[in-house]
C-alpha cells in the first residue's frame, strides 16, 4: 500500500516537471518550481529509505526471538514513520500544484493582456498613420 502511494508521488512529480518544462518552453520563470519541485523529490526519496528501512526490519523481524514485540517496537514504528514521510511529500507536491495553478492563471492573464496591448498599439497605430493624409 504505502509502496503503491509512493510509486503514484512518483508520477505525479514527473507529471508535474513535464508542465514545468512546457511553461519553461513557453519562456515563463519556473525557478522558483523547480526548487520546490526538487525538495518535493527529495522527500519522495526519504520515504522510499524509510521504506526499504521498514521492509528490512520488517524481514529481521522473523529471526527474533519474540517476532511479536519486535514489531510492536520496531516495524510498527518505521512504518508510522515512512506513512508520515508519504505524507509529508503529498503535501509538497500539493502546494506546488496549487501555485501552478494561481501562476498558470497569472500567466495566461498577463498573456492576454500583453496581446490585447500589441493590438491596441498596431490598430492606433495603422488608424494614426491614415489620417495624416
Amino acid at each position: 500500500k504505502i509502496e503503491a502511494a509512493i510509486d503514484r508521488l512518483e508520477k505525479l512529480a514527473d507529471r508535474i516537471d513535464s508542465r514545468l518544462d512546457k511553461f519553461g518552453d513557453n519562456g515563463k520563470d519556473v525557478a522558483r518550481f523547480s526548487t520546490m519541485m526538487d525538495g518535493a523529490r527529495a522527500k519522495i526519496a526519504s520515504a522510499e529509505d524509510a521504506l526499504g528501512s521498514a521492509k528490512d526490519a520488517f524481514d529481521s523481524m522473523s529471526l527474533s526471538e519474540d517476532p511479536k514485540e519486535a514489531f510492536k517496537k520496531e516495524v510498527r514504528r518505521l512504518v508510522k514513520d515512512t506513512a508520515a514521510k508519504v505524507k509529508e511529500a503529498h503535501r509538497a507536491l500539493i502546494e506546488i500544484i496549487q501555485l501552478i495553478k494561481g501562476a498558470s492563471e497569472l500567466f495566461e492573464l498577463l498573456d492576454d493582456t500583453d496581446n490585447e496591448t500589441a493590438t491596441s498599439t498596431a490598430t492606433s497605430t495603422n488608424s494614426n498613420s491614415g489620417s495624416g493624409e
